[in-house]
């Protein structure tokens, strides 16, 4: 925990980007079919 406090916010930022690129198309089809499911 303490590393986090010392990291960035602006790296965390970055790292939390790169991972929502590369799980986007799976993490569409989830809320797709999430929201299809409300409406």
């Amino acid at each position: 925990m303490v590393v986090l406090f010392k990291t960035p916010i602006f790296v965390l930022l970055e790292q939390a980007k790169f991972l929502l690129e590369k799980h986007r198309s799976y993490i569409g089809a989830k809320l797709g079919a999430f929201f299809e499911n409300i409406l």
